[in-house]
């Protein structure tokens, strides 16, 4: 609360002096893709100050909760502000690696103006460094010099991704191994073997294994710091002859061996006759949560 309204009987230590002038807004901009564990992003920082003209500003980070400062301990190369012509202006800042704090200091660029003049908006960015998947907090606070009574405090959460294992193989109708081309997300990452493990980001991967008795395409989701496995089934006993093809996850499709009335050889218990017509008859089950059967008859 501001010192201003607090209760006399609450100590100073318990008292954040929250000024009444002074904002602070902190923006984590991401890609479309989004962010990525290891990504470096320009944090936005806006300030608005409604109060007197604000001479020497500190900005300051806290870091080290998945978020990290990669800069020098002292220099003006990292923070900036974007000038009238759309240019970068740097200003400085400061690194304690010990206390894991950066501070920033708009207006060291021009320390004969104000940081932030009367009813102005500015936009200030550092780089910072994700290095923890998930939701990651940044928090900042801004304050004049030599009058930290006056600070202004900001925050913002970013959704940053992490990567899992995707474990992919591919089984005859026996359960047996089989060798195939493996894509994902269009991309062939393996020949050959009956089962590869890749590390993939986090979300939605398309999957292709290819046989050359049948292709079996799907999506899967991966979760940060988890394995997914997918197994993929291809009938390959062509002495089965009305199974032209059949894919699916491992154990989930399923055909009975036919069951055949034949009253065409001569050898069948119940020959053609003026009674019986010729022909012969394929009673197959097939069971499947989702794989697909392909069936030919000659």
């Amino acid at each position: 609360m501001p010192k201003s309204i607090a209760v006399a009987t609450i100590p100073d230590e318990f008292i954040d002096p929250i000024a009444t002038d002074l904002f602070l807004d902190v923006t984590v901009p991401a890609p479309e893709t989004g962010i990525v564990v290891g990504d470096t992003v320009d944090v936005a920082f806006t300030v608005s100050n409604t109060g007197d003209n604000r001479t020497m500003l500190i900005l300051e980070i806290p870091t080290g909760d998945g978020v990290t400062f990669d800069g020098r301990e002292m220099a003006a190369d990292m923070a900036y502000y974007n000038g009238t012509s759309g240019s970068k202006v740097y200003i400085s800042h400061m690194y304690n690696a010990t206390a894991k704090t950066l501070y920033v200091y708009p207006g060291s660029d021009n320390e004969s103006q104000p940081s932030v003049v009367h009813d102005e908006v500015k936009n200030f960015f550092v780089p910072l460094n994700f290095t923890k998947s998930g939701d990651v907090s940044v928090e900042a606070r801004i304050y004049p010099m030599y009058d930290d009574e006056n600070m202004a405090l900001g925050n913002a959460t970013a959704s940053v991704k992490g990567y899992g294992n995707l474990t992919l193989s591919v089984v005859d109708e026996n359960l047996a191994p089989l060798n195939a081309d493996f894509y994902i997300d269009g991309t062939q990452v393996a020949s050959g073997a009956s089962n590869i493990t890749r590390e993939v980001l986090e979300g939605y991967h398309s999957v292709s294994i290819r046989h050359t008795n049948g292709t079996v395409n799907t999506t899967l989701t991966v979760n940060t710091g988890e394995a997914t496995e997918y197994s993929a089934q291809i009938a390959t006993d062509p002495t089965i002859p009305h199974i032209s093809m059949v894919v699916g996850d491992a154990g989930d499709v399923r055909i009975m061996p036919p069951e055949i009335n034949d009253t065409i050889s001569e050898d069948s218990l119940y020959y053609w006759s003026a009674v019986t017509p010729a022909k012969k008859t394929f009673n197959s089950t097939i069971s499947s949560t989702g794989g697909t059967a392909t069936i030919a008859v000659e």
